[in-house]
């Protein structure tokens, strides 16, 4: 098996003292492309080997395509190299990783030339660092470096992951530094807003957004946005034109906005071309369940009507030729609207909506249940990992 494994999915806790002693079949894997590894207490700083957490990178180097981790360990790994007399790795090792994530990374000077040793970020087309990480500033900054030094058109970065609580100006100015993202997922994005009371896109953060004309998938989110006295990232029926209109390509959208301007904000995202998925949140999501579905069901009519308006000009109106809308989600409450549906065991009942010109002109929707629980998010984090990687696989 340990020939054949191409993917490892290894999700573990240990006490400190409990550490892989010789790795065993870890130690002894190659040709793995995939590792997503979490583990407590990563690396055991008494061991004076190197030990099966960092051979399972160091190993299958040349083949591993994609990374996740919960921490970064490349220094310690480096340094582990030097007290065993090892030569220091060469530059760029994982040299055919195209896909790193990390959650709790520590980015110091140390860690920082590890992981730049270790990775070529200009050959890389997904980064992901996760609300944790700490000091990413500096990795910002040698990235900006790298990437001019490489030029644009070898830049491969497709889909990023940022942060921006933290070290907020180094972040702006490396994602204005290219312009080849098709997915960008920002949080914590109103950090620059300091004087007003619903919080907004800075103009500086808005010239770097723009930089990426190419996106399909924008989000942004504040961190735990939904408590008291938290920044409140916003945006209002301007800003969300200015998306619609500056990213053609726009299909997923992920966002918050004021409840006040419902309906302002839903006539321009009914005009996005290619929107398939809408998911917006105001601040007040965590209120009762009936009062999320009843802000939900009015988003999603104010949605519905400027697409509706076409209808009297035709004799049998199809919602598919005229927008790409398939989901709408708001305050968590999830909508699937089209012309007709499969029959789906437990679906709700389809509802419509028609336009207030003339009847004929409808669309139905129906509410999609969700079944949040811990266990259930857990497994979903698992399967995403793994429809993801069989398709490097298949």
């Amino acid at each position: 098996m340990k020939k054949s494994l191409k993917a490892l999915y290894l999700h573990i806790s240990l006490p400190v003292n409990a550490g892989f002693e010789d790795g065993g079949v870890l130690n002894t894997l190659k040709g793995l492309r995939h590792l997503s590894l979490y583990k407590e207490d990563f690396w055991d700083s008494n061991a004076g080997n190197k030990v099966g957490a960092e051979m399972l990178i160091w190993n299958p180097r040349s083949t591993m395509r994609s990374i996740e981790l919960n921490e970064s360990i490349f220094h310690r790994m480096h340094r582990q190299w030097e007290e065993t007399g090892d030569k220091p790795p060469r530059q760029g090792y994982l040299s055919a990783l195209k896909s790193f994530s990390v959650i709790w990374g520590i980015f110091d000077h140390e860690e920082t030339d590890a992981i730049i040793q270790a990775i070529d970020f200009v050959k890389l087309e997904e980064l992901k660092l996760g609300r944790g990480n700490t000091g990413t500033g500096l990795l910002y900054r040698r990235l900006i470096n790298a990437f001019s030094t490489a030029g644009k058109e070898n830049i491969r970065l497709g889909s990023l992951q940022m942060n921006l609580e933290v070290d907020p100006d180094d972040g702006i100015e490396f994602l204005a530094s290219f312009d080849t993202l098709t997915r960008l997922s920002i949080c914590d994005s109103g950090v620059h807003i300091a004087d007003s009371e619903n919080y907004s896109l800075d103009d500086s953060l808005l010239q770097g957004l723009f930089m990426h004309k190419n996106l399909t998938t924008l989000k942004l989110t504040n961190k735990n946005s939904n408590l008291e006295g938290d920044r409140k990232l916003e945006l209002d029926a301007q800003m969300v034109s200015k998306f619609i209109i500056n990213f053609p390509n726009l299909r997923h959208l992920h966002f918050y906005f004021d409840e006040r301007q419902l309906k302002e904000i839903a006539e321009p995202l009914s005009h996005g071309k290619k929107l398939e998925k809408i998911c917006a949140k105001t601040h007040t999501w965590g209120f009762s369940y009936d009062k999320r579905l009843d802000t939900a069901r009015r988003f999603l009519h104010y949605l519905a009507r400027p697409v509706l308006e076409h209808g009297p000009d035709q004799a049998n109106f199809r919602w598919e030729d005229h927008t790409k809308i398939k989901y709408v989600v708001c305050n968590r409450v999830k909508f699937e609207v089209g012309s007709r549906f499969e029959k789906t065991k437990g679906a709700k009942k389809a509802l419509k909506i028609e336009s207030p010109w003339d009847s004929k002109s409808q669309v139905l929707y129906r509410h999609v249940l969700g079944n949040s629980t811990i266990i259930k998010q857990g497994i979903d984090v698992m399967r995403k990992w793994a429809d993801k990687v069989s398709k490097d696989l298949d």
